[in-house]
């Protein structure tokens, strides 16, 4: 098959003036650097506004045609959820950006991307496609391994949720003492970005939790290292605490006793 070329994916921001390590300062943003500046958020949302109308109308698409659709023609739209997935989450993972982008849309008092919005709606579509081509070919699925697929990308997303509960530490080191480790509580920007990405974490556990019981057997070995994390991690929502009480009384549970 031959590669998927999805516009927009070919450039990366890392490049430019916005992301890189000088940047942009109060004192340079006049005259042509603030209209540079405007120009390059403003590119970004229309950038991230077309991402999203492809993973959409791609969504369409299989949902109107998929009696009729190949593997191939599957394939294609498979290639088309995970490269705009992937390069979503790449964006939110250039911290040097986001911190440009803060600063320029505060001095511009301009709205930010929406990063995080981009990375959790291209996750969700490409969990629900993934979803809906197990169920709507059993046998396509297999041989596509797309049950693997749903389980990877269930992972990820787990990952991303997380690593957005990771804790702030703090090192103190007091004259001839040994070494003080504090973990600090989330922040304010944090618990609110945290929130944002529930809906989609227990979306994740739920696809899991689903899973049939000899399907769920087989990833077990590599799912429960991240459940445990989420047992002990800090959630701003009860909901992921009772998909993951679920997902041990009715998959681990059975596992263990047997």
């Amino acid at each position: 098959m031959d590669d998927v070329n999805v516009p927009g994916l070919s450039r990366s921001y890392s490049d430019i003036d916005l992301a890189s390590e000088e940047g942009f300062t109060n004192d340079d943003l006049e005259d042509d650097n603030l209209q540079t500046a405007a120009y390059l958020v403003s590119r970004m949302k229309s950038h991230i506004a077309m991402q999203l109308l492809i993973i959409q109308v791609a969504a369409d698409l299989y949902k109107i045609n998929h009696e009729s659709l190949s593997a191939a023609n599957i394939g294609i739209l498979l290639e088309i959820f995970s490269l705009i997935a992937s390069h979503a989450h790449q964006l939110n993972s250039e911290t040097i950006l986001q911190k440009k982008l803060q600063k320029v849309c505060s001095v511009l008092e301009l709205t930010a991307p929406p990063l995080v919005h981009f990375e959790n709606d291209s996750y969700k579509n490409y969990l629900s496609f993934l979803q809906n081509a197990l169920m709507d070919n059993p046998s396509m699925s297999e041989e596509m391994n797309i049950e693997v697929q749903l389980v990877e990308v269930c992972e990820k997303i787990l990952q991303i949720y997380l690593k957005c509960t990771e804790p702030r530490s703090f090192e103190h080191k007091p004259t001839d003492q040994p070494i003080l480790h504090w973990f600090l509580p989330l922040g304010t920007a944090k618990k609110e970005e945290l929130a944002t990405r529930t809906y989609l974490a227990v979306s994740a556990l739920q696809v899991l939790s689903g899973l049939e019981r000899v399907s769920f057997r087989r990833h077990a070995c590599r799912l429960f290292p991240l459940l445990v994390d989420l047992v002990g991690s800090e959630h701003t929502s009860g909901e992921v605490q009772l998909v993951l009480s679920n997902i041990f009384q009715s998959c681990i549970g059975p596992i263990v006793m047997e």
